[in-house]
């Protein structure tokens, strides 16, 4: 048919070009693995890619914020984070102290604009809540500094016979 044949890692009509997995001046065969794409071409330098999220050395591990076998995008709103990696299922967890449907809400026991944690002794309530400011409370029946006394307690004034 009068075509001529190109040399390992040449194509095009008349061997001009590298063929695709080649890269360079020289058409070098590219070294990526198979999860990998190669940056082919004349102009291309070889380097390995890898697809949109995955990462890694082999791009054999999900990119942070995609999740699953297949890498999917996580939906997640920036309140959130993602239960990402390849084990991760996609779900959207809330930071330490938050809650709600987006995370927008202080945790119970958490308090102010950041969800900071409230520090009350076991007998007292926190002023929780965004809202909120952390303070302290004696829950009913105590009393003192750190709600330590009961209020019920009074001495024996007799001996029991």
């Amino acid at each position: 048919d009068g075509a001529c044949l190109c040399p390992a890692g040449w194509a095009g009509a008349d061997c001009s070009e590298c063929e695709s997995g080649y890269f360079g001046e020289h058409c070098v065969k590219c070294t990526c693995s198979p999860n990998q794409t190669c940056n082919d071409t004349l102009a291309g330098d070889g380097a390995c890619l890898c697809p949109a999220g995955w990462a890694g050395a082999d791009c054999s591990e999900c990119e942070r914020g995609y999740f699953g076998e297949h890498c999917e995008k996580c939906t997640c709103s920036p309140n959130q984070t993602c239960n990402d990696t390849l084990a991760g299922d996609g779900a959207c967890l809330c930071p330490a102290g938050w809650a709600g449907a987006d995370c927008s809400e202080c945790e119970s026991g958490y308090f102010g604009e950041h969800c900071g944690k409230c520090t009350c002794s076991p007998n007292q309530t926190c002023n929780d809540t965004l809202a909120g400011d952390g303070t302290c409370v004696c829950e009913g029946g105590w009393t003192g500094t750190g709600c330590d006394v009961c209020e019920f307690i009074t001495p024996f004034s007799s001996v029991f016979p």
